[in-house]
């Protein structure tokens, strides 16, 4: 799968076609990568990042953001068989976040 636009992302995402949560980590899958957020506790708030994972064998171009911070969308670019993190937001009073993204083949 080359990419997947924002829009299917999301109703991929409604019909419940994404991975279950993961204790503090909510998962979007989708083809050969997976896509996870999560809230780390710091003293002033939450600190959210997101994370792609690329069991892809070539190198993914993503677009990643939570519903927490929406835009800007984050640009990550991930190794074949790699996984690469982008923080959203420092300080958040939020602890429930989900992370979303858009990737094609680089």
């Amino acid at each position: 799968m080359t990419s997947l636009p924002v829009g299917l992302a999301l109703i991929a995402l409604s019909l419940g076609l994404a991975g279950s949560p993961a204790s503090d980590a909510r998962a979007m899958e989708v083809g050969c990568y997976k896509i996870t957020a999560k809230a780390i506790k710091m003293a002033d708030g939450y600190k959210h990042e997101v994370t792609v994972d690329n069991q892809c064998e070539y190198w993914l171009q993503c677009e990643v953001w939570t519903n927490v911070n929406p835009t800007p969308a984050i640009s990550v670019t991930i190794g074949p068989k790699a996984s690469e993190s982008a923080q959203t937001a420092v300080g958040s009073s939020t602890d429930e976040v989900t992370g979303y993204g858009s990737c094609r083949r680089k």
